[in-house]
């Protein structure tokens, strides 16, 4: 019985040691076999990876080809540039060093290039076998796709290898920045008028007196935008664009490095004395000044004059909230108006437009608005009395000068050496906003004038009254002399294009339709209004009563009294021709300065337009 029972307790041991061998193998394999699994796996992931880089920088080599040649043409290549098998070919072999991949049927990874349109949105057509559709050998392609693929043998042997296969598509990019009007442009013809009224804007808003500065030193040095992009602590032109409350003293600084960096180290020490100068509290953003065209990659440079005029508005326009006010300088000089300088609005600073065809630029806007008081007592004009009709005897002399602007649409571009054989050239479509200008002075004529010229013989004599032996007239009328000219909103319809040469990017090329200048125009108007009915006094041959007779305005002829009031030598002639004058002596050099003209602008191009520069779609 003992013998027994020790044997049975034995014999459950020894099972039970068994089953722990069985559980410990059992592990041990599943262990191994989900190993072998993520192992595997995560060697397909990491070749869908190295596949879309190469598909990713293949593609970008090979967009460099698409130059405007036609698909054949990029297909066989020439004796400068190669075939496009070649060149996928060529790049694959510098760039699969370590890509994962062994067994496909180019013998490891590889590569096939397919010449494509794009849509809109950056799609493509592809065919039954999901495979990009080429565009035939006359068309000029958009893009290249490349697919990659290679294919994995998982290291296990738990189950077959994979196919990996990934796409890229990639595109030459051309671009360009450009202006409407340029600081420095205008600056360089040495117009003293010009200087006056730039430094009186960049004095005001920088609180800086410029004429010590020494700001001529920058009218021909460039700023590279990405350099100063990286000088204010972004990566991108797009970046520095997206900045706001940028201090101004940190922009300043950041282009005077650059142009220090650049060997322009005069215009550098400018710009650096004046980031020293200006308050730390003025800030900015930079996209009042420029703007990137959406999926635009851009380089390019800025005038550092039109950098700092183009600040100066922005930094003022914050500062004012949209009311940026420019004292021009220029006074009235007119014994019968009220003295007063001559001040306008410049809403929006004039931005800079950088980036592929679509990009835009922007002209600033002016406005101006003043009263002037013009002494009307013990003026009369032919032998009428003038007064105003509050009887304060002070007309009020109303002066406006609205110009909306106008908007540049970049339509193509060319690239070039700059030589006369090969030259360069950017296209804008010039799109202007409304423009008007007007100056009228309302007062009241009263009094008694001959009818001579004003009443015919033969109205007279409609009359029947008889035998006339004189006739007057008493009039009481509101008149409103005024000088007025004005022009709707217009959308470009012919390009305006800037080729360098025989531009040399500090001189404009007007748009088409610009009609110089915004001024006011020397043609005026006269318009009467009767504030009582005009009466026709007449005596009659013989008689000594006088016959009153109501006569309509519209019977009366008052041209040679306009002429009388518009040109005559009388306060409201020589106050509208000194007003003209005045006002006029601000809006030309201003719109000068931001390259505003009558129903256009003057386009600038920025060196320079960069063709074919690779990038990656979607």
């Amino acid at each position: 019985m003992i013998r027994h029972l020790v044997s049975s307790r034995v014999t459950r041991q020894d099972e039970r040691g068994a089953a722990a061998v069985v559980v410990a193998l059992l592990m041990t394999f599943v262990f191994i076999v989900v190993a072998s699994f993520t192992i595997d796996l995560g060697l397909k992931r990491v070749a869908r990876r190295d596949m879309q880089a190469l598909a990713d920088v293949v593609s970008l080599d090979l967009a460099r080809l698409l130059d405007g040649r036609r698909a054949g043409e990029v297909r066989s290549g020439d004796g400068e540039r190669p075939a496009l098998l070649a060149a996928a070919a060529a790049s694959l072999d510098r760039n699969n060093d370590n890509a994962v991949g062994g067994s496909s049927p180019c013998g490891g990874p590889c590569v096939t290039p397919y010449l494509v349109d794009l849509d809109a949105n950056g799609d493509y057509v592809t065919g039954g076998d999901g495979l990009p559709v080429e565009v035939a050998e006359d068309v000029v392609p958009d893009a290249v796709v490349v697919v990659a693929r290679t294919s994995v043998d998982f290291v296990f042997g738990m189950a077959e290898g994979g196919s990996v296969t990934r796409r890229a598509v990639g595109t030459a990019e051309s671009r360009a920045c450009f202006r409407l009007g340029s600081f420095a442009a205008a600056l360089d013809t040495g117009d003293t008028v010009l200087e006056d009224v730039f430094e009186s804007m960049l004095t005001d808003a920088f609180g800086v007196q410029m004429r010590a500065i020494g700001y001529q030193g920058l009218v021909r040095s460039f700023i590279e935008l990405d350099q100063l992009a990286a000088g204010v602590g972004v990566g991108t032109v797009e970046e520095l664009a997206a900045l706001e409350n940028l201090k101004v003293a940190t922009f300043l600084q950041a282009g005077a490095r650059v142009l220090d960096s650049n060997g322009q180290t005069d215009a550098g020490a400018i710009l650096g004395e004046l980031a020293t100068k200006v308050s730390t509290t003025l800030t900015m953003n930079v996209a009042d000044i420029l703007t990137v065209g959406n999926g635009s990659a851009v380089r390019g440079s800025v005038n550092a004059l039109d950098l700092l005029g183009s600040t100066g508005l922005a930094v003022a326009t914050e500062v004012a909230n949209q009311n940026n006010f420019l004292d021009t300088g220029v006074v009235w000089a007119d014994p019968w108006l009220s003295k007063g300088d001559v001040k306008l609005v410049i809403i929006e600073a004039p931005r800079q437009g950088c980036g592929r065809v679509g990009s835009t630029a922007d002209t600033a806007q002016i406005r101006l608005e003043t009263n002037l008081a013009l002494e009307l007592t013990g003026e009369k004009i032919s032998g009428l009395a003038l007064s105003t009709a509050d009887g304060t005897n002070k007309s009020q002399v109303q002066v406006s000068a609205a110009v909306a602007g106008a908007t540049g649409t970049l339509t193509g571009l060319t690239c070039g050496d700059a030589t006369d054989v090969d030259p360069e050239e950017i296209r804008v479509r010039v799109d202007t906003e409304a423009l008007a200008v007007d100056v009228s002075v309302p007062f009241v004529m009263r009094g008694e004038i001959s009818t001579n010229g004003i009443l015919s013989a033969d109205y007279l004599n409609s009359l029947g009254l008889g035998n006339i032996a004189s006739a007057s007239l008493v009039l009481d009328l509101d008149v409103r002399a005024q000088i007025s000219t004005s022009l709707a909103a217009r959308e470009g319809t012919v390009d305006t294009v800037y080729r360098v040469p025989p531009h040399d990017y500090l001189d404009p090329e007007p748009s088409p339709e610009a009609a110089g200048p915004v001024a006011i125009p020397t043609v005026r108007t006269a318009t009467f209004t009767a504030r009582a009915t005009p009466k026709l006094k007449v005596k009659l041959v013989g008689g000594l009563a006088t016959t009153e007779v109501a006569v309509a305005l519209t019977e009366l002829n008052l041209d040679g009294l306009q002429n009388a009031i518009l040109h005559g030598p009388n306060r409201v002639g020589i106050s509208l021709d000194n007003v003209t004058a005045n006002v006029n002596g601000a809006l030309v050099p201003v719109s000068e300065l931001l390259g505003l003209q009558v129903g256009g602008a003057d386009l600038f191009g920025v060196p320079r337009p960069e063709c074919g520069a690779p990038s990656l779609v979607g």
